[in-house]
């Protein structure tokens, strides 16, 4: 079962998001979303992040630094979920290293839908580095 941590600060939002998941071959799990709860990130117990984009300041490109820089968490794929549409939130936030962008509201069904193409290039990433270790181990 794939395992989504859910970083979103708003309770009704979070309730959105974590119901759009459930029961839909994902565990869900919630988490606070301050620098000791992103430290807590760790690639054996999460497969994928969702992060609130609209935290106060550059709370969300810092908690994106902080997974990014523990190596524990280095590789773990973060979705950035916010109200922001524009071009500098966008890129800002793949600088500091999110996979993906989604917008608020979540539609369950386009929510779902995206996540699992996320989940599935970042399987397919995982497969061919795996490939590409056995390859090297064997050469």
């Amino acid at each position: 079962m794939f395992r989504i941590l859910v970083m979103i600060h708003d309770p009704a939002e979070r309730t959105v998001a974590v119901d759009a998941l459930s029961g839909y071959g994902y565990r869900v799990t919630t988490t606070g979303c301050t620098a000791t709860d992103a430290l807590r990130v760790d690639e054996q117990t999460t497969d994928l992040v969702l992060l609130d984009a609209d935290l106060p300041g550059d709370a969300t490109n810092e908690l994106l630094r902080t997974i990014r820089e523990n190596r524990s968490s280095a590789a773990v794929p973060v979705v950035v979920v916010g109200r922001r549409d524009s071009t500098p939130e966008l890129l800002m936030a793949c600088a500091f290293g999110a996979a993906d962008f989604l917008l608020k509201p979540l539609s369950p069904e386009v929510f779902r839908s995206r996540i699992g193409r996320i989940i599935q290039v970042a399987l397919a990433d995982l497969h061919t580095w795996m490939g590409r270790a056995a390859v090297g181990v064997a050469a």
